[in-house]
Order: structure tokens, then sequence, then C-alpha cells
């Protein structure tokens, strides 16, 4: 099955129009269509995560910390940062790739980036690099990168830790 996904309320609303446009098929609810406007960001994560969504949000400076302190009483069905420096088509492709290319079961407990490179969320790492620094890749885990190019210009790498 693929993630189906949940917009925070700050979430640039440009980004789920144009997945939805480019793909109606795609489950990305709004805040507003979840009833999650106002919230805190961990009652935005729990009500994401009841209801087996991928939370979508820009923050990346507060909301790993939050999300780390989250899964460690709770199970999340995963967190997707999105940056706001990068374009939005770019972005939208970005994430109807994350759709198109990943099962839902495996983003639980995990946090991905956009631009992408995408960790596991329990052992702290934020970046592939970060994971290497930590010690994290070893023999036992899989580590793939491919790199994928973009209608908007510019190659990108996929990081995939699991």
């Amino acid at each position: 099955m693929r993630p189906r996904f949940q917009a925070d309320e700050n979430l640039n609303v440009k980004i789920i129009a144009g997945v939805l446009r480019r793909e109606p098929s795609l489950d990305f609810r709004t805040a507003k269509a979840a009833d999650t406007l106002g919230l805190k960001d961990r009652e935005a994560l729990a009500a994401a995560a009841r209801d087996g969504r991928v939370l979508v949000f820009h923050d990346r400076e507060t909301m790993p910390a939050r999300f780390a302190d989250f899964i460690a009483q709770s199970i999340s069905a995963g967190l997707l940062i999105v940056s706001q420096n990068v374009e939005i088509g770019e972005t939208i492709e970005q994430i109807l790739l994350v759709w198109a290319a990943s099962e839902a079961h495996k983003w639980s407990n995990r946090i991905g980036y956009l631009p992408f490179y995408i960790c596991a969320a329990p052992f702290g790492a934020t970046s592939p690099r970060l994971a290497a620094d930590m010690g994290i890749l070893s023999d036992r885990t899989k580590f793939l990168s491919a790199s994928l190019s973009s209608p908007f210009g510019g190659g990108r790498n996929l990081f995939l830790l699991a």
C-alpha cells in the first residue's frame, strides 16, 4: 500500500494542489480537512499517526526533535519535512516520487527530507552523512543512492537508509 499524507497547516497549499492535480488518486489531506488547524506539533503528529498518514511539514528546526520524542512513546506513520527553499514544482515531483516508489509501512517511525534524503529517525540521523559520521551505516545497513533528474532542472540524489 502506498503512503497517505497529512499536510500541516503551514504547508504551502500550492504543493498540495499541484500534487493532487498531477495524481488525483494520491491521498493527501489538508489540515483543514483533517480538522487539525491550530494544533500543537505533538497533537498534529498524533492525529496523523492515528489516521495512518505521513505528516508533511516545513519545520526543519524543531520538528525532528519533537518527532523523536513522539516515536519514543508512540508509533508514527512517518514524517516528511519539505524545505521551503526548493521550487514548488520540484517539491511536487519529489512527493510524487516518494508516493510512487515507497510502501506505507516503510515510513513507520521514519523521517524524510525533501530535497531527498531519507534516514531512520530512531537512530537520530537526519542525513546520510550524519548517519555515516555516527557509525550507523554498516554492513548490516542497506544504503541506496540513485541519481534522479527533474524536468525543473538539475539532478538530485535519493538516499534511502533502511
